[in-house]
């Protein structure tokens, strides 16, 4: 499988062809003929992850981490996928776009370098994985997401912890 382009290009055209993308791979993964996207709320997800960045230090300072949380709320938030799906199960069947933003997510974050001063680059060479509970009850848990403060500061711990757990020699020092 091919490795889609990071987001964040600086150009939210070429970030929603990215993420269209990353939906045709993940159909392509899964079996999935076909979903139909909402071309007009994925221009919205490229747009609003970056225009409405919530972080201080702005989007090109900030963490990968703090990159996908910001793209994870406005996804969920913005419903681009319109399909319901029934390959994770009839259970799923209308959190679509709960799921795709935690897989884009992972994604995202697999090969992503992190700039550490102390450090240099750390790369996240392992992949998240996660057990099928706590993939379920992360689906139910980002079906209220929305791009507020409180759940993209959520959101971004969580995928730092997840990556943390995933690539242990990319961990800063714990201390507390």
């Amino acid at each position: 499988m091919k490795k889609t382009p990071f987001l964040f290009s600086g150009d939210v055209r070429t970030d929603a062809i990215h993420l269209c993308e990353y939906v045709d791979e993940l159909c392509a993964d899964y079996g999935m003929v076909s979903v139909e996207v909402s071309t007009e709320a994925m221009f919205s997800v490229a747009a609003g992850m970056v225009q409405d960045f919530p972080s201080n230090l702005g989007v090109d300072k900030s963490s990968p981490f703090k990159k996908v949380a910001s793209f994870a709320t406005n996804f969920v938030a913005l419903h681009p996928i319109i399909t319901p799906l029934e390959a994770f199960g009839k259970e799923f069947k209308n959190n679509q776009n709960e799921i795709f933003a935690y897989m884009i997510a992972v994604r995202f974050l697999h090969g992503a370098i992190l700039k550490c001063p102390s450090r240099g680059d750390v790369a996240l060479v392992n992949k998240i994985r996660v057990s099928f509970h706590f993939w379920r009850d992360l689906v139910f848990a980002l079906s209220d997401c929305r791009p507020s403060n409180d759940h993209f500061n959520f959101l971004s711990l969580l995928f730092e912890s997840l990556a943390y757990q995933a690539n242990p020699d990319a961990c800063y020092e714990r201390v507390i």
